[in-house]
């Protein structure tokens, strides 16, 4: 029971501390949390930006089965956004998806290109 008061008062606080911010938010940031959405299957709301920094956003979502806080964190070069969870390696290696954007007015297009040449395409609405 203390562990999920605990979460749920960290996911309000989350929600808080990023509610005046989203209004402000960059291309960068709305970018990350699309790109991150997209990954995980969450939705664009799910997903918080906790700051930026030297053009990497820090983003979390809170995982529904086990109330576990997730972090990612996203660089920008161009069309492409490079990922990585918290304190693991960028996905940059040839090994690696290709995740690209597109904005389109109120739209934030990502693309997920693998080496097998299959991709997969998901939209989200920028508020």
């Amino acid at each position: 029971m203390a562990r999920y008061l605990a979460i749920t008062i960290l996911s309000v606080m989350m929600t808080l501390s990023t509610s005046s911010f989203a209004k402000a938010q960059s291309d960068n940031s709305l970018i990350c949390r699309a790109t991150i959405a997209a990954i995980f299957n969450k939705s664009i709301d799910e997903v918080k930006v906790q700051s930026e920094k030297s053009e990497i956003t820090h983003v979390t979502y809170v995982r529904l089965s086990d109330t576990s806080v997730w972090g990612n964190k996203c660089k920008i070069s161009d069309n492409r956004v490079i990922w990585a969870t918290e304190n693991g390696r960028w996905r940059d290696s040839d090994f690696d998806e290709i995740v690209t954007y597109e904005k389109i007015k109120s739209e934030i297009k990502i693309r997920q290109s693998f080496s097998d040449g299959s991709s997969i395409e998901e939209s989200f609405h920028a508020e």
